[in-house]
C-alpha cells in the first residue's frame, strides 16, 4: 500500500509540473506572436483577467494546456497499456510452448456439430447459431464438404444493413422475413481455414493462436465436415495433463 501511495504521489507531481510547464510554454508562444493571430487578437489563448464568455474560458491558456496534457497522458497510457498487453501475450505463448501436450489427435475434443447448407436461409443459420451457442457454422455443399463458414456477425451485419435500407425507403420491416428470404449462398466466407481431424493437439493449438481463431472447423481427409473445436477445450486439455 505504501509503494502504491508513493507511486500515486509521484505521478500526481509529474502531471502537475508538466501542466505548469505547458502553461509557461503557451504563454511564451503567445507573447512571441507565434500563436494563431485571430485567436491571439481575440484574447482567447491568453491569460484573461476578465472572462466574459464560455468560449473564452474553454480556450483560455490554462484550459488549452489542460487539453494538451490530457491528450499526451491518454497517448502515453495507451502505449503503456499496449506494451503490457503485448508482454502478457508473449509470456502466455511462452508458457504454452513449455507445456506438455497430451498425445493424440483433436478428434476427441470435437464438440460442435452445427452446420448449414448453401440453400438454407439466414433464418435457419441464426436458429442453429443460437441453439448451438456457437458463433460460427460450417457451410456445406450437397456432398457434405466444407465450402465456407458463416458467423453470427455475418448474419447480424447483413440484417442491420437490410433493415436500414428498407427504413430509408419507407418499406415495412420484418426481420424474420428478411432472414427467411436470404439463402446462405448470398454471403458467407469462402476458403475457410480448417483443421484435419487427425491433426495433433499441439499443431491445432498453434494454428489457432497464430491466426487469432478461438474456433476451427474440423474436416476429414475428404474435406467433409466432422465438427467444430474450441481453443478452450485444447487449453483445458493442456492444463489437465500438466497438473
Amino acid at each position: 500500500m505504501g509503494k502504491y501511495t508513493k507511486d500515486v504521489k509521484e505521478a500526481f507531481f509529474k502531471l502537475f509540473w508538466s501542466y505548469l510547464g505547458l502553461i509557461a510554454v503557451l504563454w511564451v508562444l503567445a507573447n512571441l506572436h507565434i500563436l494563431i493571430p485571430p485567436l491571439r487578437d481575440n484574447k482567447i489563448i491568453a491569460f484573461i483577467p476578465e472572462i466574459t464568455s464560455v468560449s473564452q474560458l474553454a480556450f483560455s491558456l490554462p484550459a488549452v494546456a489542460m487539453y494538451i496534457l490530457i491528450l499526451i497522458t491518454a497517448i502515453a497510457g495507451y502505449a503503456m497499456g499496449k506494451q503490457v498487453l503485448d508482454q502478457f501475450s508473449e509470456l502466455f505463448k511462452q508458457k504454452l510452448e513449455a507445456a506438455k501436450f497430451k498425445e493424440g489427435s483433436i478428434s476427441k475434443r470435437i464438440k460442435g456439430k452445427a452446420q448449414v447448407k448453401l440453400d438454407d436461409s439466414y433464418y435457419d443459420a441464426l436458429v442453429k447459431l443460437t441453439a448451438s451457442r456457437l458463433d460460427i457454422l460450417a457451410v456445406l455443399d450437397n456432398e457434405e464438404r466444407v465450402t465456407g463458414v458463416l458467423t453470427s456477425h455475418d448474419v447480424l451485419t447483413y440484417l442491420e444493413q437490410q433493415v436500414k435500407s428498407k427504413t430509408r425507403s419507407d418499406e415495412p420491416v420484418a426481420e424474420d422475413d428478411i432472414l427467411k428470404a436470404t439463402p446462405v449462398s448470398t454471403r458467407y466466407s469462402t476458403n475457410p481455414v480448417t483443421v484435419n481431424e487427425n491433426e495433433d493437439l499441439k499443431k491445432a493449438f498453434h494454428l489457432m493462436i497464430n491466426r487469432g481463431f478461438n474456433k476451427l472447423v474440423v474436416v476429414d481427409n475428404d474435406n467433409k465436415f466432422k465438427g467444430t473445436i474450441d481453443i478452450m477445450d485444447i487449453v483445458s486439455e493442456i492444463y489437465d495433463h500438466n497438473e
